[in-house]
């Protein structure tokens, strides 16, 4: 299982920012505001979209695949400037570490599998 996943991770490339995006890129200067917002991207075969959002002095966030279709809470959600890191709920543990490229308003960063290799992963804000 965890084989294939890893295939399927390195099989799956980044989409390339979408036209007019660096037009809508982000400016807030509060301290991980930026990050507040709906984004999209795709790893082991599957569309997957996450919602991040700010309440207070706390982050809730949640997500759903396009294999799913059903929400679920963001596990360990740490928010820091322009970066964040969560969990999905899955076995082993999905773990996403990402920053935001204010230039291209894209999260940038890894997926990791429990133990295995961190892997390459991209998500474009939803508008």
């Amino acid at each position: 299982m965890i084989a294939t996943i890893v295939f399927l991770l390195a099989a799956t490339a980044a989409s390339p920012p979408a036209k007019g995006a660096a037009d809508a890129r982000c400016s807030a200067p509060e301290t991980g505001e930026c990050l507040q917002g709906t984004w999209s991207g795709s790893f082991a075969d599957a569309k997957w979209t996450f919602e991040i959002v700010r309440r207070g002095d706390s982050w809730t966030g949640r997500y759903v695949s396009s294999r799913s279709k059903e929400w679920h809470p963001l596990l360990d959600l740490r928010v820091a400037d322009d970066a964040l890191a969560f969990a999905i709920d899955s076995r082993p543990l999905v773990r996403f570490r990402l920053k935001l490229d204010r230039t291209t308003d894209l999260l940038a960063g890894d997926v990791g599998f429990g133990d295995v290799r961190a892997m390459p992963f991209t998500a474009s804000r939803k508008r």
